[in-house]
């Protein structure tokens, strides 16, 4: 150990005049004495890593000289990754993390090439043991050293004697183990680790926790310029997977460029169910806030793709327009208009939404549309607009009829409506929305005038 520690104090002292063959000899036993040699079994490698990783009473550690050796060293890490121990090693992260951060000095051709390759060696081996992970190979791996720290305790040795808690009790030890995983997929990235994490996250049959953490990892990691995982992910947010998995996948469509994003969210607005329309619209709007003009659409469209007929024979559809479902939520309308409030001026909402309720409430109008505009007057509505808005509150337009486990919300709650309007302290009762007239006269119009009597905010200088 002090023959190291003199030798790398030598080896890293910058202003020592040192031939060149000593200093590559010097960074030729650091390496070895560091990674072992070349041609030494991965499990030995791997001891002789993780042995010295934790050995706190060296002058100078393993990691410090690694990044000091630069890409010469740390290239040969990901190796270390075949021996049969790695699948359940402690220093995987810190294999990935040097693997990663030592990079190639500027100009230098070589040593980048030596660099990639390591990197793609890193998923490819890292990938492999997160398949075992997933499956039974670090369970079984850890399963002697599990039962004997179970069977130094009382507690423990209930588990070990019924097999099913002790089968509940491997399954967390997995999930553990997990956890400590998917970081480091994160870190390490590239193909292989981003094919595990898409199928992953694409297996109904999978732990949600795992689809969603599997989605969180591959945060930074998808190649944006190829449409394989963009339809991965697009299938996820139009399943019926679990909310918080379905939320990672729009994440990762998000990732795209906005008019790719965009096209892609948009094929969302076709689903059966309202709530996956609701997400894609959400994250369409998202991304017009952000990218304005160049986001690649414009509200016309967007409103244009919302459904034209809920059905119902006082609305009968409109030849050509029945795509988007038939179902709305209540919160949707007002929700669409509260984000057309953030939206930049040239991207003309305004102009969009006059164009909706240009004409006579007796013109045939398209429902989704039509409910969206009368949603950013919930949002930004004045009491000088009430006039128009009363001509409305006669549409006959029937709102979406929905289950109750559908949770439209139209039927119930409904909205809230002032008991006694001129006395707003009485409190409100919930008011079922049957018609767009009851949307307006029930939704809307309180919302304006509930707003109207707020205090005015105080200027800002």
């Amino acid at each position: 150990m002090s023959f190291k520690d003199a030798t790398f104090a030598l080896f890293n002292e910058e202003k020592l005049e040192m031939d060149g063959k000593l200093r590559t000899s010097m960074a030729s036993a650091l390496a070895e004495w560091a990674l072992g040699k070349e041609g030494d079994a991965p499990d030995k490698r791997l001891e002789n890593f993780e042995r010295k990783m934790d050995n706190s009473g060296q002058a100078y550690g393993l990691e410090q000289i690694l990044r000091k050796l630069g890409t010469s060293a740390s290239t040969r890490l990901p190796a270390l990754l075949k021996a049969a121990p790695a699948v359940k090693s402690v220093k995987l992260d810190a294999i990935a993390r040097i693997t990663v951060d030592v990079k190639p000095t500027g100009g230098d051709k070589k040593a980048a090439e030596a660099y990639d390759k390591a990197r793609d060696e890193l998923s490819a081996n890292f990938a492999e043991l997160l398949k075992a992970t997933l499956g039974d190979g670090y369970t079984k791996g850890v399963e002697e050293e599990v039962k004997a720290t179970l069977g130094g305790n009382p507690q423990g040795k209930t588990v070990l004697a019924d097999p099913k808690l002790f089968a509940t009790y491997m399954n967390k030890v997995r999930d553990d183990r997990l956890n400590f995983m998917f970081p480091i997929a994160k870190l390490t990235g590239r193909k292989a680790v981003v094919d595990v994490l898409v199928a992953l996250a694409s297996d109904g049959k999978a732990q949600k926790e795992h689809r969603a953490l599997a989605l969180a990892a591959l945060e930074g990691n998808v190649d944006t310029t190829s449409d394989d995982s963009l339809k991965a992910f697009l299938a996820i947010a139009k399943s019926d997977a679990p909310d918080e998995v379905k939320h990672g996948a729009l994440l990762r469509i998000s990732n795209y460029p906005p008019e790719k994003a965009i096209k892609t969210f948009y094929e969302l607005f076709d689903a059966p169910n309202w709530k996956v329309r609701f997400d894609g619209a959400m994250s369409v709007l998202a991304l017009m806030q952000k990218a304005g003009t160049k986001s690649g659409t414009t509200v016309k469209e967007f409103l244009g793709k919302l459904p034209h007929s809920l059905g119902g024979p006082e609305a009968p559809p409109i030849p050509g327009k029945e795509t988007g479902g038939n179902k709305m939520g209540l919160g949707e309308p007002s929700s669409y208009g509260q984000a057309f409030t953030l939206l930049p001026k040239d991207m003309g909402v305004d102009a969009a939404i006059a164009d909706i309720l240009t004409g006579n409430p007796t013109d045939r109008k398209p429902i989704g549309p039509l409910l969206t505009a009368f949603g950013y007057y919930y949002a930004t509505g004045k009491p000088s607009d009430l006039p128009m808005l009363a001509k409305w509150e006669t549409d006959k337009q029937p709102v979406p009829k929905c289950k109750e486990d559908d949770e439209c919300n139209w039927d119930k709650p409904g909205c809230p409506v002032p008991k006694n309007p001129a006395k707003p302290d009485d409190g409100y009762d919930n008011k079922s929305i049957a018609t767009v007239g009851d949307y307006v006269t029930y939704c809307v119009k309180p919302e304006i005038e509930r707003r109207a009597k707020l205090p005015a905010a105080p200027e800002t200088k």
